[in-house]
Parts: structure tokens; sequence; C-alpha cells
């Protein structure tokens, strides 16, 4: 008879308690002796809904917010394994900010990862901006289908700002002890996750299973991944969303990265998140067409159209300076504009002479950046929605695009690009 997740994370994490327990009466630390501050063990937290789900997602963190409030002497006088079996208490009302989960962890930046994952995954974005979350919380089914765990169960000292008088050698102590939930074949055992998103590069290799493939290494982003052998559990490594120079443009590359990889190790049969890479693979394959029609080099500045900053762009082999780039300013496919774009080129331009030139012949443009796009306009179609993607499947909006660039390309031709 399969065991149900209440009852196998109960005997499990009971066990691992008791091992805690005897580690702390091993190095000195008893109970009647406990100090209220002392840190506690973060144990990992599930929603209600995970036993049902059909997508079975961990999300795992460096570690948890030191509690001062409450401390070692009080969890282990009133541990309920039971009460992990809801990771959330959130105001519906409020639709846009952060849900306060239970076990809720130093700043935003973790949640914000996992919050615009999980738009992606199940296709909740709906095109707008990635950071809006209401759909997430209006359903809310979503919001309890995960589990949430950290590397390390207890902070580590030097990670820690405040220790509230306690010294450094009891402190260690109880980490020392703690390392007895510090390892992902509990939540293997425990969970069976489909997919973890390890948030911690400075985390331990051997945090992870022995038995596992070689990592796969992603291009240009820091994101690594692996299959646990013998398991049904895949692994995505990546930085901690807090880290320095971590910025949300970064993690939404990783976002998408992992998305799209999902898909490419068929880890699922299917998920709602693949319409949005069949939307990219579409525009993608149309504007390969459009640039071999017009026998134009093409470049395409990330695999993951509908970025902020991302984009696509046409030129002639003997344009040396210039190309013309569309682009989309914000993410979710919105703010997309389009125009006469700077290469990378040490050559020296005259930028105001070129821009004289260019409104001459194309017009008024909404806007110049004399380091980019030196001139550019809004496109008629600035803010995509699913009329915009009707459009793509039909091909109308691909043949949109190449009149616009064969428009270009005559009005310009007298100007050396």
């Amino acid at each position: 008879m399969e065991i149900n997740t209440d009852k196998k994370f109960r005997d499990h994490y009971g066990l691992l308690l008791n091992n805690f327990k005897q580690e702390l009466d091993n190095s000195g630390i008893h109970p009647e002796n406990i100090s209220g501050n002392l840190p506690y063990p973060f144990i990992p937290a599930f929603g209600k809904n995970y036993e049902k789900s059909d997508f079975k997602i961990a999300f795992v963190g460096r570690d948890a917010k030191y509690d001062t409030e409450s401390g070692l002497k009080e969890f282990l006088s009133s541990f309920d394994p039971l009460k992990y079996s809801d990771l959330l208490n959130y105001d519906s009302n409020d639709p846009i900010g952060y849900p306060e989960f239970i076990c809720y962890t130093k700043g935003k930046s973790f949640w914000r990862f996992v919050l615009n994952f999980l738009l992606l995954f199940y296709n909740k974005n709906k095109l707008s901006n990635l950071d809006n979350w209401a759909d997430l919380k209006v359903d809310g089914e979503i919001l309890r289908s995960f589990v949430y765990g950290n590397v390390d169960s207890v902070p580590k000292f030097e990670n820690i700002k405040e220790h509230k008088g306690i010294n450094k050698e009891t402190w260690k102590k109880v980490e020392h002890a703690g390392e007895v939930f510090d390892n992902s074949s509990h939540l293997i055992n425990v969970f069976k996750p489909n997919v973890i998103l390890l948030f911690y590069w400075g985390a331990p290799e051997k945090w992870l299973p022995e038995e596992k493939t070689e990592f796969k290494k992603f291009e240009s982003i820091k994101l690594w991944y692996c299959f646990a052998k013998g398991t049904n559990t895949h692994f995505y490594w990546t930085n901690h969303p807090s880290s320095k120079g971590y910025s949300p443009k970064e993690a939404n590359k990783v976002l998408f990265a992992i998305i799209n990889s999902i898909k490419e190790e068929s880890i699922f049969p299917t998920f709602p998140g693949e319409e949005l890479i069949m939307k990219q693979k579409l525009i993608e394959n149309q504007i390969e067409k459009i640039a071999k029609e017009l026998a134009l080099e093409l470049t395409i500045t990330t695999k993951y159209l509908g970025l902020s900053e991302s984009g696509f762009y046409f030129s002639k082999p003997k344009w040396k300076k210039f190309e013309i780039g569309f682009q989309f300013e914000n993410n979710g496919f919105q703010g997309f504009f389009y125009g006469i774009c700077k290469k990378e080129t040490k050559e020296d331009i005259n930028i105001e002479l070129i821009n004289e030139s260019l409104k001459s012949a194309l017009g008024a443009a909404d806007g110049s950046n004399p380091e980019y796009f030196i001139w550019w306009k809004w496109h008629e179609k600035k803010n995509w929605d699913t009329e915009t993607f009707s459009q793509i499947s039909s091909g109308e909006f691909s043949k949109n695009i190449k009149n616009q660039i064969e428009e270009i390309i005559e009005k310009v031709k007298g100007i050396e690009l």
C-alpha cells in the first residue's frame, strides 16, 4: 500500500530529529541548559496539494532566516511534523504582494524567482510581465503544490550578522548536529520530486546524490543540470537569486533556460509551460525564413524571445556599422519596437550626421539612443497579446515584419550603413 506524504514525512524526519537530539547530547548540549536564542534546524515544508500534483517540484535555498523570537528549546518541545503539510498562508485580497509563507525566509529575491518560475511553468502569466502573481494567488492551488527546503538546515555562524550573544563554539555544535538533515536524499526519499531547483552555487556537491549523471553546463549562465540515477529526480543547480551581481535580468534568463530544458529532457510527458516554448519556436522559425528569403544575416540575442532586451536583428554583408533591429523593452513580449541599431564595431561613427540622414529617409522617430538604437519606433503591435500570436500562427505577422524590413532597406539605400 502506498504510504501518503504526511506519514512518510513524519516517520522520516521524526527519525532524523532523534538523530539530531543525540548529536546535541553527544556535544554537551542538553534540553535543560539550552539557551532560548540557539538556532534550530529548518525542516522542509510542503503544500497540502503536493501529493496529488502531477508536477512534483522542490525549491531549495541556502538557509532560512535566523528566528530570534523562538529558538532551539521551543522547537524541540513543540515540533509537529503535520504543520509542515500546509506551506502557505496568504491574503488573496492582495493579488500583487508576496504571499506570506509560514516558513518565510530572508529577502524576497528567492520567492520572486520561485513565483516567476511557477508563472512560466504553469503558463499563468498570460503574456503579461513577470512579477505579476495575481492569477497564482487567486487560484491558490499551485501555491500549495511544491516543496521548500534548504541546504543548510542550521544557518552557518559566519552567514549570520547577529548571534544574540551565542558564542561561536556553541553555535557550531548545533550546526554540526543539524548536518543529519543536510542531504538531498531526504527530499528524494520522502517527496520523490521530479525536479529539484537548487539555488545555492556554494552548496557542497556531497549534498547531491552520489549516483548522478555528469553535469550538463549551460552556456553563458550559471546553471548546471544532472539526473539522480535510480530515481525520477532531475536537478537544476544555479545561483541564489540574492547573490551579488545576480540581477533580475540574469534570473529571467535562467528561468527560461530551465523551462526549455524541462521540455528538452522530457521530464514530464507534457506541462502547461510548453505553450510558451512553442510560441518562441514559432517566432524563431518565421524570422529565420524572412532572413533566408531576403538574403540577410540574422542575429538573435537570446533563444528566449519575449524577455526584456531580447530581439532579432537583420543585416546585409556590406553593412559594417548598423543593422535593422526588432526588440522587446519589457518581459512578457511587451514594449516591442524596431529601428536602426549599432553593431559592435570600433569604426568611428558620426551619430549626428547619421541621425539626420535616417530622419530624412525614415521620418520622425519615437526615440533615439546614440549608444544603441539610433533611430527607433514603437511597432504597431507594441504589446503582444493572444491576437498577435494568432497572426503569427497564420503567417500574417511575419509578412508584416518582412514588409517593414523591405521598406526600410529601400529607404536607406543611399545611406552608408
